[in-house]
């Protein structure tokens, strides 16, 4: 979803899907050259990101590092200061759009898009798809994102960072 949306602003956008490459995460980053890395994470996934960020740090040209996701929407403070120039919370089509733009730094949030279908949909043409399917009934799946927000309050969830309520894309939207 960031990368479609960083496309329709204008952004020229590349993917690099590092899952199950935690042995090569140099060579898999070595020819990527930009102004601004973003990078997400669940709290699993942190240590990761951190490793992430220290393989970009020793780059000669520093580049803008951003970090967005549940995990560094739960704990900005704690991104920061582990070395993380941007982080964003909560919903970032907008905010990433912000940073690539202005180069903001610090913890930055934007307001919930309120029009899911206004948002472009996903760039999967970035990522090998196929390697994110599951075989449902001999056919092949993936997953399909037909709406944002949760109606419960659950206690163990980060429900502080994120909007109360839920929104949907309409059926022609999840349709297409």
């Amino acid at each position: 979803y960031l990368a479609g949306y960083a496309r329709s602003m204008g952004h020229d956008v590349a993917v690099r899907d590092l899952a199950g490459r935690e042995d090569s995460l140099e060579a898999a980053l070595s020819d990527l050259e930009a102004d601004v890395f973003g990078i997400t994470c669940t709290t699993p996934q942190y240590p990761q990101a951190l490793r992430i960020l220290e393989l970009l740090r020793k780059r000669q040209r520093v580049p803008l590092v951003v970090t967005g996701g549940a995990h560094p929407s739960s704990a900005p403070d704690k991104c920061l200061a582990d070395g993380f120039d941007t982080v964003v919370v909560g919903e970032g089509e907008v905010a990433l759009d912000k940073v690539a733009r202005s180069g903001l730094r610090g913890i930055v949030r934007e307001a919930y898009v309120k029009d899911l279908d206004a948002i472009p949909l996903p760039a999967r043409d970035l990522i090998d798809i196929r390697s994110y399917g599951y075989s449902i009934s001999g056919g092949k799946a993936t997953t399909l994102i037909t709406s944002r927000g949760c109606p419960h309050q659950c206690a163990f969830c980060s429900k502080d960072v994120w909007q109360k309520g839920v929104r949907f894309h309409s059926s022609e939207r999840v349709l297409a």
